[in-house]
């Protein structure tokens, strides 16, 4: 039986993938990371803290500083992201660094855990709390100077006692509602409160009982944001949406309860309700707290890997072959080594955003019509063929692999070719994919000097293979309403990983792509 022709096959191999990532004498870039002096580093959160506090700063200041970075690179909507894990349908506010660089939303539970892992690791102590009147409100507060101080991150604010210098906690603000007067927002608190409103709203909240939830712990492994690249790979990190509306990951096993629970909470704040399939409401189309507030919710990075094209084959990304013959010439193409017996070859793709959208190029040559077979693992245990089988005509075929690959960090791609007196050879091979992504993430410029640092795991890697950086950007100069459109391009050595650039006037990043030749 042939097993491509199969719709779902079990793959045994999959232990062998994961101890051998590579069967090819390349050698791919590692962890790949990009840091600009123009933005936050959010490739983790002690990158982030580095960016973010500097050596001198009072517990006030190191507090104040963490609020707004939080409060300037995310936004308090209700709107679902990955679920924690099936049974409880929680929301992804467990990984901060899946939180700034992928969804920078949510709720006030959310808030609380991105709070805990920041302010912990900053060397606060941490305890959680909720307030149970008018539907609950979690918060957190934290211990320095021999006190505890209430910090509210969906709300973007704190409280001075009568002192007008010491942060009050939520017993201060229970035993002097006075102090309920004078908030300090730091960016993002709601529009649609004035002062005087949200006072008498947090004077409500504090008049049920608030339950505390205990010390918060972190220490665990978040997300990685490195990426792995090789010869033919293009890695762009864009600011912008794919197409008109952009594509973005909605949770298909959601349920109805938690939609209408959600939409409820929306329609009591004044905000749109959940679009259905469509992606979280960017804020600056709802209500933006204040001018300066110009944030998006979501952009569409990608990834195109040529694996094989006439440049040649990329030999880095395949994780097993069997009975293959890879012509790596003038005419390179992948195609059985015995005619006799059947031939299969595996590549792996692995990006550090969430997947949204894919598409397939090959290009194809035989004699006469041989099937060759496509197929697609998401966990590389079970593949499943391309949701339509359709005969792979001799010339290009393009084909959209989005339904198999949504919603995932990484996936296999299978090739399988049939015994026959004429194989088909594969001649070109292409795969496109699309991802959601936080604005943010992206390396940013500001006026004047710019330092841009490349860091990887393996740096002699950059002896075999020519890695260039470039970035696109619109410049407004002060006083000037023309906007210049500007692109540098550096190639990365060894020893030359770094690089300056300067900016004349206000510069807004579009994209920035590395490109391994």
């Amino acid at each position: 039986m042939n097993i491509c022709m199969k719709r779902t096959v079990p793959y045994l191999l999959y232990s062998f993938l994961v101890a051998f990532p590579f069967l090819a004498n390349g050698e791919s870039i590692r962890k790949i990371l990009i840091k600009s002096s123009g933005s936050v580093n959010l490739s983790s959160v002690q990158a982030i803290l580095n960016d973010v506090l500097k050596p001198d700063m009072s517990n006030n200041e190191k507090v104040s500083a963490i609020l707004y970075f939080l409060r300037t690179h995310s936004y308090n909507h209700y709107y679902p992201t990955e679920f924690v894990n099936s049974r409880d349908q929680g929301m992804c506010g467990e990984d901060p660094v899946k939180f700034f660089n992928i969804y920078p939303w949510g709720p006030c539970t959310v808030y609380q855990d991105i709070q805990g892992h920041l302010y912990t690791a900053a060397g606060f102590t941490v305890r959680k709390k909720v307030i149970t009147a008018m539907g609950a409100h979690a918060i957190v507060e934290l211990f320095y100077d021999n006190a505890w101080h209430y910090v509210d991150g969906s709300m973007g604010l704190y409280f001075f006692k009568r002192d007008g210098k010491t942060i009050a906690s939520m017993d201060d603000l229970l035993n002097d509602h006075m102090l309920l007067l004078n908030p300090v927002s730091r960016e993002g608190f709601l529009a649609d409160r004035t002062e005087k409103s949200l006072a008498e709203y947090l004077k409500q909240l504090t008049s049920g009982p608030i339950v505390e939830n205990g010390i918060y712990i972190t220490g665990r492994n978040f997300h990685e944001m490195g990426i792995d690249l090789s010869k033919g790979d293009e890695y762009i990190l864009s600011t912008e949406k794919e197409g008109k509306d952009g594509f973005w990951f909605h949770p298909s096993d959601m349920k109805p309860a938690l939609e209408n629970l959600i939409n409820k909470k929306l329609k009591a704040r004044g905000f749109p309700l959940l679009p259905g399939n469509g992606p979280c409401p960017d804020p600056v189309k709802i209500k933006p707290p204040n001018k300066n507030y110009k944030f998006s919710g979501f952009s569409n990075s990608k990834l195109i890997c040529k694996l094989l094209s006439k440049d040649g084959i990329n030999q880095d990304r395949i994780v097993h072959k069997k009975n293959i013959c890879l012509e790596n010439s003038v005419a390179s193409s992948v195609h059985p080594g015995k005619k006799t017996e059947d031939a299969e070859i595996i590549y792996k793709i692995a990006v550090p955003y969430i997947i949204v959208k894919g598409t397939l190029d090959l290009e194809v040559s035989s004699d006469k019509s041989a099937d060759i077979g496509i197929s697609i693992s998401r966990d590389g245990k079970i593949f499943h063929e391309l949701p339509e089988k359709i005969p792979f005509r001799e010339g290009l075929n393009s084909y959209d692999i989005s339904k198999l690959i949504y919603g995932k960090y990484e996936y296999f791609l299978k090739v399988s070719f049939p015994a026959s007196e004429n194989p088909t050879r594969l001649n070109a091979l292409k795969l496109q994919t699309v991802m959601q992504s936080a604005p943010a993430s992206v390396p940013g410029l500001k006026q004047g000097k710019n330092e841009i640092a490349f860091n990887c795991e393996n740096p002699t890697a950059l002896d075999k293979s020519k890695l260039f950086i470039s970035f696109s950007w619109e410049e407004k100069t002060d006083g000037e309403k023309k906007t210049i459109q500007k692109t540098i391009e550096k190639e990365i050595k060894k020893d030359r990983r770094n690089f300056e650039m300067d900016c004349n006037g206000i510069p807004s990043v579009k994209n920035v792509k590395i490109s391994v030749k």
